[in-house]
């Protein structure tokens, strides 16, 4: 369970986040849909730890997580230009945060090994292991990504943007395999996205944000209750027209 109450956020005289409340219960996969400015990716950075907000107060599980430094709050986050290191290997990306870990909580070599490999076919990479980030393409990059962000067993999955850059046809290939594993992992996921299809195609909940505020909030059952007039109503909040940006 996240729960966010009256989360604000400035940079400079811009206001990014403006008192904004939202919870999200175990399992689900939220979208998090709206125009560049809205302040969904700073939500996803607050919710990470990455970023601090100048008031409101964060919940994780029942316990406050306002204090808590980013690498205690079992995130993982993928981000749009997937961050990965580039002189290390394919193997070396998705143990980096296993091997970081405190020596007390660090699983043994073999374990680690095991690890990888299973995450490797989870996100359908076997083989690739010895492979450094410059000899794949844009898919399996953002596909190390996702893996590196399920290594260290996150209880949150956060996704910003992760299939932006990708051309049409791998973006819907690794959407796809992204919503098998979020099924498989129930895990709970929030994800940004301009794209009203993707995130009816991909989320049970689409969250429609506007200049740090939530405009609409629907919870589609991973489609199974979302009627035509629902799919209306989310794609007029989320037509650009209707956007005001900073």
């Amino acid at each position: 369970m996240i729960k966010l109450s009256g989360i604000a956020k400035t940079f400079g005289s811009t206001h990014v986040l403006n008192g904004l409340d939202l919870a999200v219960e175990p399992g689900r996969f939220v979208a998090l849909l709206g125009p560049s400015g809205s302040g969904k990716s700073t939500l996803l950075r607050i919710i990470a730890g990455l970023d601090t907000p100048d008031s409101g107060t964060i919940a994780i599980d029942g316990s406050p997580a306002d204090n808590l430094p980013a690498g205690r709050r079992r995130t993982g986050f993928v981000f749009q230009n997937y961050a990965l290191f580039e002189h290390m290997t394919v193997f070396e990306n998705i143990a980096f945060g296993l091997r970081i870990r405190p020596w007390r909580q660090r699983l043994p070599a073999d374990a680690i090994k095991a690890r990888v490999a299973e995450l490797l076919y989870l996100v359908r990479l076997d083989g690739l292991g010895p492979r450094v980030p410059g000899q794949l393409s844009g898919g399996q990059r953002q596909r190390v990504a996702l893996a590196r962000a399920l290594a260290v067993d996150p209880r949150i999955l956060l996704l910003d943007e992760p299939f932006a850059a990708l051309d049409r046809e791998v973006r819907h290939e690794l959407r796809e395999r992204v919503k098998e594993i979020q099924a498989e992992l129930r895990i709970t996921t929030m994800f940004v996205t301009h794209d009203p299809d993707e995130a009816t195609a991909l989320a049970d909940r689409i969250v429609v944000m506007n200049r740090g505020r939530i405009e609409s909030d629907t919870d589609t059952l991973a489609g199974a209750a979302f009627d035509g007039r629902e799919r209306d109503a989310v794609a007029a909040a989320a037509t650009p027209s209707t956007w005001s940006v900073f």
